[in-house]
């Protein structure tokens, strides 16, 4: 089967920003977690010193302000990579501008891919594995980067063939 795929660009944008979506909601749960446990450690620390006047209430309270430290520097650099990967992905569109269709190609013994990047052919037994997300399928090669697929673009019957060929192909 072959099947010729024209860009999308709007599809290729809600990917980014579902991956970046996606590694903020975890950034944002690990950052709740310190946030929370900076401000107790802080509080007892204040807590120590006004009422036990002891030494560890300032060692807390210092802990607590290394915390916050590294909470903003980790913040800022997490939107400046955002920035950089976002213009990665302008370029990478760019290219993909101006080479809108690609080429695949599945039949029993490989898979193969044409595209602004080049030719790429696979053969089965070198894929990891492969799993259905909302209507799209992801291929996970063993040595390059996933390639995706989704319905809209090859239309029902030929996503659900490819389907059933690839599930024959790569055990999970």
């Amino acid at each position: 089967m072959i099947f010729e795929t024209h860009f999308d660009e709007e599809a290729t944008r809600r990917l980014h920003e579902k991956n970046i979506a996606l590694i903020k909601d975890n950034r944002n749960a690990q950052f709740r977690k310190g946030m929370l446990m900076t401000i107790v450690s802080m509080i007892v620390g204040i807590g120590i010193v006004v009422f036990v006047r002891s030494y560890l209430g300032y060692l807390l309270v210092l802990v607590g302000f290394g915390m916050v430290i590294y909470y903003g520097v980790t913040f800022y650099q997490y939107r400046a990579r955002a920035k950089e990967y976002w213009s990665k992905i302008e370029v990478e569109l760019e290219q993909q501008r101006a080479h809108p269709v690609s080429t695949n190609e599945f039949n029993n013994i490989y898979f193969k891919c044409t595209d602004y990047i080049g030719e790429t052919c696979i053969v089965w037994k070198d894929f990891e594995t492969y799993k259905v997300i909302d209507d799209k399928l992801y291929l996970f090669p063993k040595e390059e980067s996933p390639f995706v697929f989704e319905e809209s673009e090859m239309g029902k019957e030929n996503f659900e063939a490819v389907l059933k060929l690839v599930a024959s192909k790569i055990e999970l």
